[in-house]
């Protein structure tokens, strides 16, 4: 997902992961990315910034399933994003 000077709202809360690793590759350049997913899935982030940034909103809830893996890679440059549940 690219969000340049502009917004992207993705809602993945009624998804479902498969086994394993995903990967979901951003990139906000004077924009912003918000990322709804429900709160007991195992994220981990690997994001590179440039006076912008990168947040888990989320309120956690346990157990999480760590057999599955959202993984989110990119870069936020002048601009940002978040996960919300």
């Amino acid at each position: 997902m690219n969000a340049v000077f502009g917004g992207i709202i993705l809602d993945l809360r009624r998804t479902n992961l498969p086994v394993g690793e995903t990967h979901l590759d951003i990139n906000a350049v004077f924009g912003g990315i918000t990322i709804y997913l429900p709160s007991d899935w195992y994220v981990e982030t690997h994001l590179d910034t440039v006076f912008g940034g990168f947040q888990d909103n989320r309120i956690p809830k346990e157990p999480l399933d760590t057999t599955k893996k959202l993984i989110i890679t990119g870069s936020c440059v002048f601009g940002g994003g978040e996960l919300r549940n």
